[in-house]
């Protein structure tokens, strides 16, 4: 649904101020950890994708891509991966065997 997606863009939004400003701001080690992940999978991954959604021609592409990159993050934030290409598989449930099947094969390539 577009609410969740504008609550979690808004999310995102005040995480990268909260760890622009975060001397500003009185955080645990592990709360700066958590910003500063949630900061390095936005940068790295997030923003192309956002930027790139208004083109539905290049959707199919954009989302094998998304996907190849959420794997390869695996190698930075383990558990960030995982938990995104679980919550972006399922909200392709319908196709979830024929996306399996694409991942591996891009994955091949």
């Amino acid at each position: 649904c577009w609410v969740c997606l504008v609550c979690w863009v808004a999310k995102a939004i005040y995480s990268l101020k909260i760890y622009l400003f975060r001397k500003q701001f009185w955080l645990t080690i592990k709360e700066e950890t958590a910003i500063r992940n949630i900061c390095i999978f936005i940068i790295r991954l997030y923003i192309k994708v956002w930027f790139d959604a208004s083109s539905a021609m290049k959707a199919p592409l954009q989302d094998l891509t998304f996907i190849k990159n959420l794997l390869n993050y695996t190698t930075i934030d383990k558990d960030t991966s995982q938990s995104t290409i679980k919550k972006f598989c399922g909200n392709c449930q319908q196709n979830y065997v024929h996306l399996l099947f694409l991942i591996r094969l891009f994955r091949s390539i």
